[in-house]
């Protein structure tokens, strides 16, 4: 019998180790040994493990920080059987069973754009979407009443999302149309998914940005959540990408640039969104971009605020979450938002995800450890110094990305104006979207 040791946490995230018959492997710091670690908190021969007789064993090396199995330390040899857990430092790898003849390149069916709304563990996988086949409908989804929240009038149903139903309505007593989001109570049941809602109304009410949506309302009518925000008359850009293929370099340099200038302004209030994606900026009629749906948003350096993601914990959605996201979302900045957005252009202009593997374990190893295609070499018609961008945006180190939101806005906006685009149209095809001009960011 032949074992995997999967790493689900740490340094060799996504990486797995084949422990063979009759083989016995040492983890540590050192480079001595087969499993190397760069961890200050693994010793450097931490550990040994032992696949002997179809038997699998761990031994501890008196390591300084221990070895953990299933969260406790362990001071002799110790069986592992499938699915146990071992912790060195701020590394975990799981024990799988593993047939000889296997070629260990199993694919997992998982979806880099699912949304991860609520905080989840790497070394859990991804969640299981929140409303599945099977799982009752929310409030506002095949059930609702035009009249289910007072002071309100919903006209039609405008779309879905995980955590709740967006509908076009309008105010009773001043006839203002606004877009109603009605929370799913299975999510705001949970002590996560009130905490979250609590933050994001208290975020959203304080942001008055041309390139954020409006919140008006939000609160409890009946045993209905609601959020009323501004209603906008155009598409996501995810959509956009979806209709077209990709956009037009002209396009995506003006919905980077408005969008910079919106997450320099929630910077300059130590907000971080965490969830930065095509899928959460739409485009008025007119061009203007807006950033939409603060879920997980929080911020920074407010001790007092509830705390709602645990350390260790990853949000936001995989396809463009930064490496320090994935490994503990609680340290998350605005550096953090700068790498989602490169991520999100890249897709815009490309077509496709920055990294396009097909297992959970594939892609996180290659957010990690992995460099994009420059985008220049997918579609010939992006300038260079546009891909050199979005590379630096998407730097695997946050101190070696653009620093501010501000900063990668004017090299979006010095770019646009030396290839003519600033407040053309443009698009993928023959129809487009117009543009308007955004101001500078200083």
């Amino acid at each position: 019998m032949q074992y995997d040791l999967r790493f689900v946490r740490g340094h060799n995230v996504g990486r797995s180790v084949v422990v063979a018959e009759n083989q016995r492997l040492v983890l540590g710091r050192s480079r001595d040994t087969n499993v190397n670690f760069q961890d200050p908190l693994v010793s450097r021969q931490h550990c040994e493990i032992s696949n002997s007789q179809g038997k699998l064993s761990i031994f501890d090396l008196k390591s300084w920080n221990g070895t953990y199995v299933n969260g406790k330390r362990i001071d002799s040899i110790t069986s592992l059987r499938e699915g146990d857990r071992v912790t060195l430092g701020k590394s975990l790898f799981e024990v799988r069973s593993r047939s000889p003849q296997s070629n260990g390149t199993t694919k997992l069916d998982f979806s880099a754009e699912g949304s991860t709304q609520e905080g989840w563990r790497p070394e859990k996988g991804l969640p299981e979407p929140a409303n599945g086949a099977g799982t009752a409908a929310p409030n506002g989804s095949s059930s609702w009443s035009p009249n289910m929240v007072r002071g309100y009038h919903i006209n039609g149903k405008l779309g879905e999302g995980s955590v709740g139903t967006v509908f076009s309505a309008t105010t009773t007593d001043t006839k203002k149309t606004v877009a109603l989001k009605i929370i799913d109570p299975n999510y705001i049941s949970k002590d996560s998914g009130a905490k979250r809602f609590s933050r994001a109304v208290s975020i959203c009410k304080d942001i008055k940005h041309p390139n954020v949506i409006r919140i008006y309302d939000a609160g409890e009518s009946e045993g209905v959540y609601y959020i009323a925000m501004e209603y906008i008359a155009g598409k996501e850009v995810g959509t956009i990408i979806h209709q077209y293929g990709h956009l037009s370099v002209a396009t995506a340099l003006q919905i980077g640039i408005q969008i910079t200038a919106a997450l320099q302004y929630a910077y300059e209030r130590a907000i971080v969104h965490r969830d930065i994606k095509p899928r959460n900026i739409m485009v008025t009629r007119r061009g203007v971009a807006k950033l939409v749906d603060f879920g997980l948003a929080k911020r920074l350096y407010r001790p007092m605020q509830s705390v709602v993601t645990m350390p260790g914990e990853a949000v936001g959605t995989l396809a463009y979450m930064p490496p320090e996201q994935i490994d503990d979302a609680v340290h998350a900045d605005h550096r953090s938002d700068i790498y989602s957005l490169g991520a999100s252009l890249y897709h815009m202009l490309s077509g496709t995800h920055p990294f396009d593997e097909g297992s959970f374990a594939e892609f996180v190893t290659a957010v990690m450890e992995k460099s994009p295609t420059p985008v220049h070499e997918i579609k010939s018609n992006v300038p260079p110094e546009l891909s050199e961008l979005i590379a630096t945006a998407m730097e695997k180190d946050p101190d070696a990305r653009h620093q501010t939101p501000a900063h990668f806005g004017n090299a979006l906006r010095a770019l646009a104006i030396k290839h003519n685009c600033m407040g053309r149209v443009g698009s993928s095809t023959a129809k487009t979207m117009r543009l308007g001009r955004s101001k500078v960011v200083n």
